[in-house]
């Protein structure tokens, strides 16, 4: 296990992202009536909700998004809520009940799943950040680009539409590229609060995702009934589960994470609004579903259909024993998904224009069956080794299944998601693509969101081990304390022998003091018998961190660990050179760069916009896509000259670090050091920055041919444009 550094500053961002994430939505929660660990775990599922419904609507009206914008909004609705509870309570006389939360713990019981919640969150944030050494490493794959340039945009426009951060690479030819915002618009927020570069905020928001999907099924656990035991045992065995962190290194899909984290709390509000007792007690909690639907779609529409199908089995059962409730709670259901549909107009219309490229996008099925099944068992998804103290806790939790109680639901819930990921694992046939395209075909995601209800049942199995040794441990104080309670018996003399039973002098009382009886037998069980409780629960923990080694922290650092170093995307020297950059570029150009050699990140960490925005080239436009293949042939080519001349284009960059190891050069920018043309002002071994000597669109006088004949400019170790491929 790492232990990472950790500096006063880094405490405070992480800090400052949770109050971001818990104040808006918390207060608009409670304002609406939610209390006790509900209020607490769909408190930024609220928080994502107001922010991915304000942004976008304050982009078409004009508005900029900030952080007074943010919290005026939630403030605002959070006043409504309110308001609206307080009206209703003024017309009817009567108070507006509070939004269901469960069934109330016992002291005993909140302390301990709030240790062990708290200790979980504390796993999470080792887990990555000792992955990743520091917590301004630079996420060093695919998607960390996007996400950082998309943050950025929004704090520097202010522009919160759902096309809007996209055009730091698509902003040709009116082409408009949509993706949901609601992440990215809480992270802006924090950037602009903190003043910590951007892959700081990245990754301050990281490293609580697993704390975040710990805290979600707490909440569940606590809805539905089930025992503290499980809540805990069930937040420690999340942060323990490397297919999570897989969603954090391999991407990372940090919205995607997000949203499986989010993904339980939907339950937790769909029970709120059909177990409400009438149309008035409905108003506030259907409120909260509309907006935690909301929430889900802009975090990720995948994730709202993930959260349907987590959330249908769980309404069946409910059905299934009392069927007369669904006509009612359907038109419940239905209103509130109209009143969501109505604040998330925006992005129902942007993901309804994206959805043709789903079928774009195909991931290899290179698994059998068996051998799909076996890893979704042994929790060994793409990993030498197995996971076997989850997978033997699971088995426990399966022979003591029918104990779960009301949340036997998530048997169908697991089996959903694990058959999708072994579908998407196992067959490339096109009604496999077909079925799983919502989720990209993309397997890693499809077994986070069967990780999810397979961690409860590794909880289950936790508190199974903890209820057996309570029942142990209670008979073996029986039997010691029984010939002393024998003893007492025959001391207390002939008048102890008149039996006189509960029930005969119930029978002999008044009503009201037979109430007082009532209570006096549930104030609960002994003393002695809440701390062997206390003691077991305790055993079985300490039980279940062994038999994980520890929780998996080393594996799970070790596989965060492949998102951080000195590239490939970036280097620190390249990073260097980028910063040194941004006192040479002036304001307002347009730097060319090289798609694959992670120059992209150049806008995220100086305020620089590249060509190339992202290393995707998937609908670029036509002067990028003609610079990227022809660019050296700007002496001779007026086509090249036209498009440096639109783009305002005076410097080049290159660097030396591909992401993917099949990359290469772009033809275009290949040979650069041999032009007269450019002027190198800026090299440092890795990476060079070029001047254009001539206005963009003018040709080069002297060079007829397009081909320099001077000597290469020394910018690099041997002369040459360093290390990329010529």
């Amino acid at each position: 296990m790492v232990w990472p550094a950790v500096t006063p500053s880094d405490a405070l961002i992480i800090l400052l992202y949770v109050a971001v994430l818990w104040l808006p939505g918390g207060t608009l929660g409670h304002a609406a009536g939610l209390r006790g660990w509900s209020l607490v775990t769909v408190a930024p599922l609220l928080t994502y909700a107001v922010a991915g419904f304000a942004g976008p609507v304050y982009s078409v009206i004009g508005i900029r998004w900030s952080p007074t914008t943010f919290a005026l909004t939630a403030a605002g609705l959070a006043c409504a809520a309110y308001g609206i509870r307080l009206l209703l309570r003024l017309r009817s006389g009567r108070r507006t009940p509070r939004s269901s939360t469960g069934p109330r713990w016992s002291r005993a019981g909140n302390v301990g799943v709030a240790v062990t919640a708290s200790a979980a969150v504390v796993v999470g944030v080792l887990t990555v950040l000792g992955g990743i050494k520091r917590l301004s490493s630079i996420p060093q794959d695919w998607d960390a680009v996007f996400h950082a340039n998309g943050i950025r945009w929004i704090a520097d426009t202010g522009d919160g539409g759902l096309y809007a951060m996209a055009q730091v690479n698509w902003y040709e030819g009116g082409v408009r590229v949509f993706y949901p915002n609601a992440y990215h618009l809480v992270a802006a927020v924090v950037y602009q609060l903190s003043g910590a570069d951007i892959p700081t905020v990245l990754n301050a928001h990281t490293v609580l995702i697993p704390g975040l999907i710990a805290l979600g099924l707490v909440g569940l656990v606590h809805r539905m009934g089930g025992r503290p035991i499980l809540a805990g045992a069930t937040a420690l065995a999340v942060v323990s589960t490397s297919a999570f962190y897989d969603t954090l290194w391999r991407g990372p899909l940090l919205p995607f994470a997000t949203g499986v984290a989010m993904t339980p709390l939907i339950v937790i509000l769909v029970l709120n609004l059909v177990d409400a007792a009438g149309v008035r007690a409905m108003i506030a909690p259907g409120f909260l579903f509309a907006m935690g639907v909301v929430g889900l779609l802009c975090l990720h529409p995948a994730v709202l259909i993930s959260g349907v199908l987590f959330t249908l089995p769980a309404l069946v059962q409910r059905w299934w024993r009392r069927p007369r409730l669904a006509p009612r709670e359907l038109v419940a259901l239905a209103l509130g998904g109209v009143v969501a549909a109505g604040l998330s107009w925006l992005e129902i219309g942007g993901a309804l224009s994206s959805a043709g490229n789903l079928e774009l996008i195909s991931w290899p099925a290179n698994l059998s069956a068996n051998e799909a099944i076996g890893v979704l068992l042994t929790f060994s998804h793409a990993a030498g080794t197995h996971q076997w103290g989850l997978a033997a806790t699971m088995a426990l939790g399966l022979l003591g299944y029918r104990r779960l109680g009301e949340l036997r639901w998530l048997w169908a819930v697991a089996a959903v998601f694990g058959a999708l990921f072994v579908i998407a694992a196992s067959t490339s046939a096109s009604w496999a693509h077909t079925l799983t395209s919502i989720w990209w075909n993309d397997r890693w995601r499809l077994i986070a969101l069967a990780a999810l209800p397979m961690c409860v049942i590794v909880g289950h199995g936790v508190a199974e081990t903890q209820r057996v040794l309570a029942a142990v441990l209670t008979g073996i104080v029986r039997q010691c304390t029984g010939p002393a309670r024998r003893l007492a018996a025959a001391a207390a003399g002939p008048a102890r022998r008149v039996k006189i039973t509960f029930a005969a002098v119930v029978r002999r009382v008044p009503p009201e003091e037979r109430a007082a009886i009532g209570r006096t037998r549930q104030n609960g069980p002994p003393r002695w018998v809440l701390v062997a409780s206390c003691l077991t629960s305790a055993i079985a923990v300490v039980a279940f961190t062994l038999a994980t080694t520890g929780l998996d922290v080393s594996r799970d650092q070790q596989r965060m660990s492949r998102i951080a170093g000195d590239g490939p995307a970036v280097s620190q020297l390249e990073v260097a050179g980028m910063r040194a950059m941004a006192q040479i570029v002036p304001a307002g150009s347009r730097v060319l760069n090289d798609r694959g050699d992670g120059s992209a990140w150049m806008y995220a960490l100086t305020g620089i916009r590249p060509v190339a925005g992202h290393y995707d080239a998937f609908r670029t436009g036509p002067d990028a896509t003609l610079l990227a293949q022809r660019f050296r042939d700007y002496a001779t080519d007026p086509g090249v000259r036209a498009a440096v001349r639109r783009l305002d284009i005076r410097y080049v960059f290159v660097g030396s670090t591909f992401l993917r190891p099949w990359a290469v050069r772009e033809p275009g920018l290949t040979g650069l050091y041999r032009e007269s043309w450019l002027r190198p002002v800026y090299g440092n071994g890795v990476c060079v920055l070029y001047e254009l000597t001539v206005p963009p669109g003018a040709r080069p006088a002297g060079e007829p041919d397009g081909q320099a004949q001077t000597e290469p400019q020394q910018h690099g170790p041997d002369g040459r444009a360093p290390r990329g491929p010529a």
